[in-house]
């Protein structure tokens, strides 16, 4: 049977998301990729430090249309959904992979409360806006639908007295030192610029690399993070970089440990943990 997550957010002051990126196997066919993943112990890791949400940054399986990849999906999660976690999840190219029709199926099957492929959900005075960056998977009219929602809904988040700080999800990263993909133009174009317009925009996060990446543009914080099992990427050495990155120099080309994330909110800042499995790459803080 499916895992079904259909909680309601948790509320309350100090909550304590997670965050997990690309939890697809390595397909059969992919036989030059790292085999051996991390997929249950990124979810051990995640639980032990005991989140009241979980957000999943898209490509939760390496085929949307295959049962025995969901099957696959339901298993690792499984000890989320007993610990009465609420999960939201947004949309990755993997998702996608054979069938738009049978994505949204299995999706909806698993998540019977994420009606659109872009929504938003506040957790502690967190707005977490999730988007659909599979541009070339929806159609024109979806297309400028979510847009018009998204520029809207952040417009109407910068007034909310409510809400203290915005981070914006989407799959695809509009920066990236990956080896493996490129930045996506499309959400650099359409997207990043009504984030970095507004005041409480603090932090875009986004998989699609298999790794954890770090970027500050325009004083805006830009995290990858899809260390949750699939098929890690390297990432570039300094003399080759598309984008000057925070962290540590790279005389090589490097792979980041698996990984998941840890979001906190301490006043009107955001606190991000990196939780990795084997050694640590550090934190950040992240101040509006």
């Amino acid at each position: 049977m499916p895992v079904r997550f259909d909680g309601e957010p948790p509320k309350g002051v100090g909550l304590r998301i997670a965050v997990i990126g690309d939890q697809q196997r390595t397909s059969r066919y992919e036989i030059w990729r790292e085999r051996k993943g991390a997929h249950a112990e990124v979810v051990r890791d995640m639980l032990a430090e005991r989140p009241d949400a979980l957000v999943l940054l898209g490509d939760m399986v390496f085929d949307g249309a295959d049962d025995d990849d969901w099957a696959f999906f339901d298993r690792l999660m499984e000890p989320v959904a007993e610990a009465r976690i609420p999960v939201y999840p947004i949309y990755g190219n993997h998702e996608y992979l054979r069938s738009s029709r049978a994505a949204q199926r299995n999706v909806r099957q698993r998540f019977p409360t994420i009606i659109r492929t872009w929504y938003a959900v506040t957790l502690d005075s967190i707005t977490f806006v999730m988007i659909n960056t599979n541009h070339d998977r929806i159609n024109d009219a979806m297309e400028r639908e979510q847009r018009h929602w998204y520029d809207s809904t952040m417009q109407a988040l910068e007034v909310d007295p409510s809400v203290r700080c915005v981070v914006v999800c989407g799959h695809h990263p509009p920066f990236t030192n990956s080896m493996n993909v490129s930045d996506n133009r499309h959400v650099q174009d359409n997207y990043v610029p009504a984030f970095l317009r507004h005041s409480k925009s603090q932090v875009w996060l986004s998989g699609h690399s298999h790794a954890y990446e770090r970027f500050v543009v325009k004083g805006r914080r830009f995290i990858v993070a899809g260390g949750g099992g699939a098929p890690r990427h390297k990432l570039m050495a300094d003399d080759e970089l598309r984008h000057a990155h925070v962290g540590p120099p790279r005389s090589r080309r490097t792979i980041s440990p698996f990984h998941s994330l840890l979001v906190e909110r301490h006043g009107d800042s955001l606190h991000v943990f990196v939780v990795p499995l084997r050694r640590s790459i550090g934190n950040e803080k992240f101040s509006r």
